[in-house]
C-alpha cells in the first residue's frame, strides 16, 4: 500500500482491505513489488520499535501521531483546523506531544501557521512507515478527520492561528502596492472554474464541474461595494479568464498579484469574503470570517461557520424548465457528496435534471412546450 492507498487516516478494517485490493489490481513490476514488500516489513518492525517505546514515555508524555495529504486546499485548512478546536473542546488533550506527517502542502504560508500550533513533519517515506499508526487506529493516532457537518466546533470556538509581526508588516506593505491603505477596506470574491483541475491536477475540465461559477456574475455585488467604498479583491489560483470589471478598486489578484502569504492575509484581513464552495471559502471559515457562499453545491451540503450563510445552485427539470420544489431538491440530493469517486453530472443525467446557476430566476428558461 501507498501513503494515497490508505488516505493517511484511520481506517476500519473493510477500508484496509478495499485498499490493499486496490493497490494490487494495479500492474506492478516485480521489483516495484519486492520493494513495496521489504518496505512493508520494515514498516511491520519499526511500528513495534516505536509503540514500545511510546508505551515507555506514556507515563511522561504522550505523543500522538497524525497523518494527511493536503494536497487539497481545503483540506490543509479544515482538517487542521478542526483539530485545533477540538482541543480547545477537551477532546484532544491539550497536554499531549502532536506530530503530524503533512504531504503535497497546497499553501506553504497556511501550513508554516499551522506548525506553530504543533509539529509538523513532511518526509513522505517517514510518514509511511508509521502509518500503521493510523491504520490499525491505536491509540496513539490522532485522527484529523472531517465529515462536513462540524457546526459545533465551530459556533463553539474560535481562530487559533495568528500571523507574526513580521508578517503583518509584510501583509501591509503588500497591500500598499495594492493600493489599498491601512485604513480601507475590501472584499474577497471568488468562483471556482475549469482551470482549477485542469492545471492543478492535470484532469479534464469537465472534472467536478458543477461546482463551477462564473466570475462575472459578480459584477453586480462589485459594484455594490465599490459604491460603498470598498474595493474588490479577485482571489483564485490558474484562473480561467479576467474579471471583466474594470476600476480602480476591483483587483485581479489571481492574474496578477497571486502568493500563497498573501492568499492567506488576504482572506484573514477581508471584511467579507464571497465565493463558491473551494478551499479559498474553506480558509474564510478557519478564519471565522463573514462568508457569503453563493451557487453552492451540493445543494444541502451548507457551510458550518459561524459567520456564513449560502445560496445553493438551483435545481431544474430538464425536459419542462421547472424548477424543483427546494424540500425535494434536499430528499433527492442528500447522499450527494464531493468526490471524484461519485459523479454528480452522472445523477442530474438520470434525474433528467440540472443545476442553474444563481443569477438565472425561474423563468431562466421558457419549457420546450411553450
Amino acid at each position: 500500500m501507498t501513503y494515497r492507498d490508505v488516505g493517511l487516516q484511520p481506517m476500519a478494517t473493510d477500508r484496509l482491505v478495499t485498499a490493499i485490493k486496490t493497490w494490487g489490481a494495479r500492474k506492478h513490476s516485480p521489483v516495484a513489488i519486492l520493494r513495496e514488500i521489504l518496505f512493508q516489513c520494515l514498516a511491520l518492525l519499526c511500528f513495534a520499535i516505536v509503540y514500545i517505546c511510546l508505551l515507555i514515555v506514556k507515563p511522561y508524555r504522550e505523543i500522538r501521531f497524525g497523518f494527511l495529504d493536503a494536497g487539497p486546499l481545503g483540506h490543509l485548512a479544515l482538517n487542521l483546523d478542526l483539530f485545533l478546536r477540538r482541543r480547545q473542546l477537551a477532546e484532544a488533550p491539550s497536554d499531549s506531544c502532536y506530530i503530524f506527517f503533512i504531504y503535497n502542502a497546497a499553501n506553504r504560508q497556511l501550513l508554516k501557521m499551522f506548525g506553530r500550533r504543533f509539529h509538523v513533519i513532511e518526509i513522505k517515506w517517514l510518514g509511511r512507515l508509521l502509518s500503521l499508526f493510523a491504520i490499525l487506529d491505536t491509540k496513539f493516532c490522532q485522527h484529523l478527520g472531517m465529515d462536513s457537518n462540524e457546526y459545533r466546533e465551530y459556533q463553539t470556538t474560535s481562530c487559533e492561528l495568528t500571523f507574526t509581526a513580521e508578517e503583518e508588516e509584510l501583509g501591509r506593505r503588500e497591500l500598499r502596492k495594492l493600493g489599498i491603505e491601512k485604513d480601507d477596506w475590501f472584499v474577497c470574491i471568488f468562483a471556482r472554474d475549469p482551470e482549477h483541475y485542469a492545471q492543478t491536477y492535470r484532469l479534464p475540465k469537465s472534472t467536478m464541474g458543477y461546482r463551477d461559477a462564473d466570475i462575472d456574475t459578480y459584477i453586480d455585488a462589485a459594484k455594490f461595494i465599490v459604491e460603498q467604498g470598498g474595493y474588490i479583491i479577485r482571489m483564485g489560483m490558474n484562473v480561467e479568464k479576467p474579471f471583466a470589471m474594470k476600476h480602480s478598486r476591483v483587483i485581479d489578484y489571481a492574474l496578477n498579484f497571486r502568493s500563497d502569504f498573501m492568499d492567506v492575509y488576504l482572506t484573514a484581513k477581508c471584511k467579507c469574503y464571497i465565493g463558491t464552495a473551494s478551499g479559498g471559502a474553506d480558509m474564510a471559515r478557519i478564519f471565522d470570517k463573514h462568508h457569503l457562499a453563493v451557487n453552492w453545491t451540493p445543494i444541502g451540503w451548507a457551510p458550518w461557520g459561524k459567520n456564513e450563510i449560502y445560496m445553493p445552485k438551483t435545481l431544474y427539470y430538464k425536459a419542462t424548465g421547472e424548477q424543483v420544489p427546494y424540500g425535494k431538491a434536499l430528499a433527492l440530493t442528500a447522499k450527494w457528496r464531493v468526490s471524484l469517486s461519485f459523479d454528480i453530472e452522472d445523477e442530474l443525467e438520470k434525474l433528467g435534471m440540472e443545476l442553474v446557476p444563481n443569477t438565472r430566476s425561474r423563468s431562466w428558461r421558457q419549457p420546450k412546450n411553450s
